[in-house]
């Protein structure tokens, strides 16, 4: 699970080259290394599951000025992840991206947020920690053994 990446809000013309670095490095480089040195253990077993963490703004940007480098770094997890899982697909090995919209409140639950409004998303309710994991736990069974090279947004519907 590729949950790393640093977050930065500058426009680019504000944003240091070493920012950008940072940007890149944190989300695309850090999952492209986790990767590297865990597919060789993954073809010795003949199974595993890489899934990284991506951001559904990166493709509807939702008039998210200052965003440019966080959202560079989540796109190019999602085109390593693509191409990665051509790789390694009949290895028994498949990657996916679970890509969450937004999450306000980290420790809120489920149950709570059944009781809150969100008049931007479809379903009606705020998203949760929860509902992020649950993507992710779904993709790292068997269950999902035949879904790879995938994008789940996880947004309630956000993105419609």
């Amino acid at each position: 699970m590729n949950n790393a990446g640093n977050y930065v809000v500058k426009n680019v013309e504000h944003l240091s080259y070493a920012e950008w670095r940072d940007l890149l490095d944190s989300n695309v480089t850090a999952a492209f290394l986790c990767a590297k040195y865990a597919i060789p253990r993954m073809r010795r077993r003949g199974w595993g599951r890489i899934v990284s963490l991506g951001a559904a703004g990166a493709y509807r940007a939702h008039g998210s000025k200052g965003m440019s480098g966080f959202y560079a770094g989540k796109a190019g997890i999602v085109a390593l992840s693509k191409s990665l899982a051509r790789e390694v697909g009949r290895r028994g090995i498949t990657v996916n991206v679970v890509s969450p919209g937004v999450v306000e409140d980290y420790d809120l639950t489920v149950a709570e947020a059944r009781r809150r409004k969100d008049k931007e998303t479809a379903t009606g309710r705020p998203g949760t920690a929860a509902d992020i994991a649950n993507a992710v736990v779904f993709l790292c069974t068997e269950e999902a053994s035949f879904v790879t090279g995938d994008v789940l947004n996880v947004t309630g519907g956000w993105l419609l």
